[in-house]
């Protein structure tokens, strides 16, 4: 769910998703299997997204920053085209 939240990019979902991760901060470790997005996490979306606020409490719910997806992530602020291949914390 909280990758959905932070796809939909904005206040009122970003708003969400932090009272989901405070309930339940597990939730952070989610990874996601789909294609495009192969090994996601909400962390690598957040950041994909722009979304600062979010990455910041993704973090401090203990998420392995150094951990790689396997997927070319597509979207959020870059568009459709931009991709970003092994996208990880790294690549900002």
């Amino acid at each position: 769910m909280l990758h959905i939240l932070i796809i939909c990019d904005t206040l009122v979902h970003t708003r969400v998703a932090r009272i989901l991760l405070k309930c339940f901060p597990r939730t952070a470790l989610d990874r996601i299997e789909g294609e495009e997005y192969l090994g996601a996490t909400g962390l690598h979306l957040a950041i994909a997204y722009g979304n600062e606020e979010l990455a910041q409490v993704i973090v401090e719910c203990g998420v392995n920053i150094r951990e790689r997806a396997l997927g070319g992530l597509r979207g959020g602020r870059e568009g459709a085209g931009g991709g970003f291949n092994n996208f990880s914390i790294h690549s900002c």
